[in-house]
């Protein structure tokens, strides 16, 4: 048997880190756009109760257009998170195979130098999930603070038709 060369080695290796480095910014960027259109639909929506607030007749008609808003807003957001944790856990899984299949090779081979190449993309991997893990953080807070605004608007539109319907 001969001692395989240092490129033998390597080259493995460094496939696997930039097949998992790949992976990973896809999937970055798979998040990156399912959380633009959650955002885009969520201002999509925020706009549409305002609207359907402001044409109420009566308060009893915006109490109940704004409980539905309210329970329609709540499900949409179980929805929402439930799609972003199966599209998280789904491209990071995908990124990580290649680094998997790399320390099942190194498991096989008794070569300390593929071991710690592959701990190597094992880091970067980690890297990864971190920095995704913050655009996912930063993006909830967007979405947060654009549900918060359209509850605003939406609380504001139900005292000014409040106070219009006092006055009449």
């Amino acid at each position: 048997m001969t001692n395989p060369s240092v490129e033998d080695i390597i080259k493995p290796n460094i496939d696997a880190i930039t097949k998992s480095t790949d992976a990973s910014n896809t999937a970055i960027q798979e998040l990156i756009k399912a959380y633009q259109e959650l955002a885009a639909r969520n201002a999509k929506n925020v706009m549409a109760a305002i609207q359907a607030l402001a044409a109420v007749k009566s308060p009893a008609e915006f109490i109940e257009l704004q409980q539905k808003l309210i329970k329609d807003g709540v499900d949409a957001a179980v929805r929402d998170s439930q799609h972003i944790a199966q599209l998280t856990n789904a491209v990071f899984t995908a990124a990580s195979e290649p680094v998997k299949k790399q320390i099942e090779a190194a498991q096989t081979e008794p070569v300390k130098k593929q071991v710690d190449e592959v701990r190597k993309a094992e880091a970067v991997q980690a890297e990864a999930v971190e920095k995704a893990e913050a655009v996912q953080a930063e993006a909830v807070g967007k979405v947060e603070a654009v549900q918060a605004e359209a509850l605003e608007k939406a609380e504001s539109v139900q005292a000014e038709a409040v106070r219009k319907t006092g006055r009449s």
